[in-house]
């Protein structure tokens, strides 16, 4: 039977020209003429729905997608269309491929809610969270044929509620201080909590007429010792570049973007926000508990950022950093909600083992809040 690849992908945006354009004799999918009526019907869904919608299609779960799906796939595009699953998502398949074979093997469909995952995105490692299932579609001969995977993408609603709950924290123990030295303490731990979005956190003080501020709290830097964590930082506005320019910050009430953290202060620690050997052991504990359920469900991104507040003392000025494109939940697996407690017991036993990263660092940022 003649197939027009012209009416087989009409419609469907983007994705349907490109389709349309594709020689698929030269893909592992094969001429169109020869792709079996349930491949083509379930493809016409995908490319007419307006949700984010991969098709995995044959044994090794070929890519196929729709224009919402598109931008899940960051940088992976469009060498994915028509690519094996395991070669397109390497770096999550040891959690995503027991999934996928247990109702490539006719087990129920999945149901994962803000399910931690990290892209590879250029050179980094993204962290996100999806919302998605795997459901089964069966082929002309009845038994399982592909994969429809339904996903939607919840990172800025899991980071989002994560900073709300550090910022909550942080206005409730205020309340505990008892005096300014206290309130230093409280501020640094509830920001140690939160090592996902703030790898490192340095909290300066600055009395009302001098010209250096003290530094007064660390926080993921315990270990470094450099011109980047001075105990002293001047701050008479002379303009040097051997420490984070406080002076600036201050004078202009707004936020300074810092592009030069290597010339300013040499190497760098980005903590252990670098996806190594530990996330893979990681992705094998998760990998060990979905299985289960199935059967029965420049790495160091440097932002200083600053705050500068008037007490009864002095002023203290606040420098943090943050790191959301290459983070991991090493030793927090259990304080992630609703997934993270439930495979925690499986992931407890492994030992975290990190490699420091090589990659220039980003640019970093100072505030002022008056």
């Amino acid at each position: 039977m003649t197939i027009n690849p012209a009416d087989l992908f009409a419609g469907g945006g983007e994705m349907g020209a490109i389709m349309r354009s594709t020689d698929w004799s030269r893909t592992k999918l094969g001429p169109v003429e020869h792709w079996p009526k349930s491949l083509r019907t379930m493809l016409g869904v995908i490319l007419g729905s307006r949700f984010p919608m991969l098709l995995w299609w044959g044994p090794d779960l070929l890519h196929l997608y729709n224009d919402a799906y598109r931008p899940i796939l960051r940088d992976k595009r469009p060498a994915s269309l028509a690519a094996p699953a395991a070669q397109v998502w390497a770096e999550v398949w040891e959690v995503a491929g027991p999934m996928a074979r247990s109702v490539q093997e006719g087990g129920p469909a999945t149901w994962t809610e803000d399910l931690q995952l990290f892209f590879t995105s250029g050179k980094m490692a993204e962290e996100t969270y999806f919302t998605f299932s795997y459901s089964p579609v069966p082929g002309d001969d009845g038994r399982v044929g592909g994969l429809l995977n339904t996903v939607f993408e919840t990172t800025a609603k899991v980071q989002s509620e994560r900073q709300i709950r550090m910022l909550h924290d942080l206005s409730a123990r205020a309340a505990d201080a008892k005096s300014e030295d206290e309130a230093y303490r409280i501020a640094i731990e509830v920001l140690s909590a939160n090592e996902l979005d703030l790898p490192f956190a340095l909290l300066y003080v600055l009395e009302e007429k001098a010209d250096d501020a003290r530094l007064a709290g660390v926080s993921g830097w315990k270990e470094y010792e450099g011109p980047a964590k001075l105990a002293q930082v001047s701050i008479g506005g002379n303009g040097s570049t051997a420490h984070w320019p406080l002076a600036e910050v201050m004078r202009t009430g707004r936020e300074l973007v810092i592009d030069d953290l290597a010339g300013r202060f040499g190497a760098l620690p980005t903590g252990r926000w670098k996806r190594s050997e530990a996330l893979a052991e990681i992705d094998r504990a998760k990998t060990a508990f979905f299985s289960n359920v199935s059967h029965d469900r420049d790495c160091g991104r440097i932002h200083p950022g600053g705050r500068r507040q008037r007490s009864g003392r002095g002023q203290r000025v606040m420098n943090s950093a943050t790191n959301r494109s290459c983070a991991a939940r090493l030793h927090r697996l259990g304080t992630s909600p609703r997934l993270g407690r439930r495979w925690a017991a499986a992931a407890r036993t492994v030992q975290p083992r990190c490699r420091p990263s090589t990659r220039s660092r980003r640019p970093g940022r100072l505030h002022r809040t008056g």
